[in-house]
């Protein structure tokens, strides 16, 4: 029994990491869009046309063996998570949000050091080649 319910705590900690892993994906895709666009949002000039609308579309696994389509809306910075149920070729919004707040952070949830970690190593380092120039 204790093998079962540990099986099964594995198979959900492997899709809940693939989900995360996914959702990843879609922001650092959302981040590059960003980033080619000028790295700030657009101001709306007066007469200025509106952007046309698009959406961005990138399929990859949601969890072990589950399909996902994510769709990015670049204009209203908003994505949308789906699973293909393939068994009754229905597709099922997983999650959904607008992530305008989420591209204004620097540190968040971080594992390992933070860009402020990093940057003060980077400063440190600049400092002591300063000193002693590399040969």
């Amino acid at each position: 029994m204790a093998e079962t319910g540990d099986y099964r705590r594995g198979r959900t900690g492997a899709a809940a990491r693939g989900f995360v892993l996914a959702l990843l994906a879609v922001v650092a895709a959302c981040l590059l869009i960003e980033a080619a666009r000028g790295g700030s949002p657009a101001q709306a000039q007066p007469g200025a046309p509106e952007a046309p609308a698009s959406l961005i579309a990138v399929t990859g696994l949601v969890g072990q063996d589950a399909h996902g389509l994510f769709l990015i809306d670049p204009r209203t910075r908003t994505m949308c998570v789906y699973r293909y149920l393939g068994n009754t070729n229905k597709l099922q919004l997983l999650a959904a949000r607008n992530v305008s707040y989420d591209l204004q952070l620097d540190d968040y949830n971080n594992a390992a050091k933070s860009p402020r970690d990093i940057r003060e190593i980077v400063e440190k380092q600049k400092r002591i080649d300063e000193v002693n120039p590399p040969k």
